[in-house]
Formats: C-alpha cells, sequence, structure tokens
C-alpha cells in the first residue's frame, strides 16, 4: 500500500487553528495497481492542559476497490471514525493517548453465483505512542488495544457470526528529523487476538492494515 498525504490548517487562528487533510492511496499486487482507499480528515486542538495538547479528529475512509476488480484479498470498506488524543511533546522525549470509535459497515463479496455480505461491527480502540529524542534521532513504540463488535458473514443459506473481537497490536518507530524534513520507520505486530482473528477482519485496510502486521517506511515535510 502506497499513500501521499496532505495536511493543512486554513480555518481559525493560532494553536485553536482547524486543520484539513487529504490521503490518496494505492494497492499494487505483482503488474497491477488499483486506486486504494481515499481518506478525508479534520483535526482541531481543543485545549492545552498541564502541557498536553487535548484535540478531537474525524476520518472518513471511503473504500475505492470493487470484488470483481481485487481478488482474494482482504475486504475493504467505508469507515467514518471520531476520537479524542492526548498529546505532549518536549525536547526529550513525546508520548501521546489517543482513543477512538469506527462506525460499522458493509462489504459484498461475489463468489460464483453467490453474492456474501461482510457486516463490521462498530470498533473501539485505545493507543499509546512514547519514546525518546536525541539530537534529530526519535526512538519509540506504539501499542493498541482494539474491541471490534460481532463481525457477521451472509450468502445464501450460509450465515456465521464471530461474536466480539479483541485485538492488541505493538511495535517499535524510528525517526530522524532535520529542519523540516522527517524520515521515518515502524512496525506492527498482532500480538494477541480473539480465537486467531486478523486486522483483515476489521475491514479497515488503509486506517489498520491487514494480515498479522506490517513494516512502514515515510518521508514527510512540514512548512
Amino acid at each position: 500500500l502506497h499513500s501521499v498525504r496532505s495536511f493543512l490548517y486554513p480555518f481559525g487562528e493560532g494553536s485553536h487553528a482547524l486543520g484539513v487533510g487529504i490521503e490518496a492511496s494505492y494497492l499494487k499486487t505483482g503488474e497491477q495497481a488499483y486506486m486504494g482507499p481515499l481518506e478525508l480528515s479534520a483535526r482541531l486542538r481543543l485545549t492545552t492542559i498541564r502541557g498536553f495538547d487535548v484535540g478531537g479528529f474525524v476520518n472518513y475512509s471511503m473504500n475505492t476497490l470493487a470484488p470483481d476488480e481485487f481478488k482474494n484479498t482482504p475486504l475493504g470498506r467505508d469507515i467514518a471514525t471520531v476520537g479524542l488524543s492526548m498529546k505532549k511533546e518536549a525536547s526529550l522525549y513525546y508520548v501521546e493517548n489517543q482513543v477512538s470509535i469506527s462506525d460499522e459497515g458493509e462489504a459484498k463479496q461475489k463468489l460464483g453465483v453467490i453474492e456474501y455480505v461482510h457486516h463490521y461491527g462498530q470498533v473501539t480502540s485505545a493507543s499509546v505512542r512514547a519514546g525518546g529524542r536525541y539530537r534529530g534521532f526519535e526512538l519509540g513504540g506504539a501499542a493498541e488495544a482494539i474491541l471490534a463488535n460481532s463481525h457477521e458473514v451472509k450468502g445464501g443459506a450460509f450465515k456465521k457470526e464471530f461474536g466480539r473481537q479483541r485485538l492488541v497490536t505493538a511495535g517499535p518507530e524510528l525517526a530522524y528529523a532535520v529542519d523540516n524534513l522527517k524520515i521515518g520507520v515502524s512496525a506492527q505486530w498482532l500480538i494477541d487476538s480473539t480465537n486467531g482473528t486478523k486486522l483483515d477482519d476489521l475491514g479497515d485496510i488503509l486506517g489498520r492494515g491487514v494480515g498479522q502486521g506490517s513494516v512502514s517506511s515515510s518521508l514527510s515535510l512540514r512548512f
């Protein structure tokens, strides 16, 4: 999955400006490339308490993949997410707590003459990021606990309900910043889940990925 993100703060003034972001992505398998999910987002710093920045955010990720053009892969869906973040940045360390709720949704898959409907329940998550800084380097880690309501699959005479699912992910992150340029690498692994549940079962390709985990690299420019 490759993505390009732009995030700007055109509304409001000072520390309470409202930020608006767009993220476009595409998926590549072999010689084929497909337009991936498109995400729109907004972020607002609400207040600062004891050095912690408290902000709210809203993300809307729109699935652009038709089941008949991207076969035998995890299914994606449209997802709206609202959340609250609490962040503190200092010269030697950073720490951020975040809680969010994503709405339920559906994805359809046609196998032969039978159409299967995957219904994904509401997803609640709590995550933490923390690390140290030294001479432009940042070294830390992140962990996330996810609780997803029932994932149900129906098609023809077939019907299966997986019940509430628990997933816990964790992994390291490393970055180097010079002036306004920042290069980073990170990883996440699924370290615990209910009855072998994978990230695929959330239907959130762009947000939380698929499978048992992932390794990512990033390049960002702040202006």
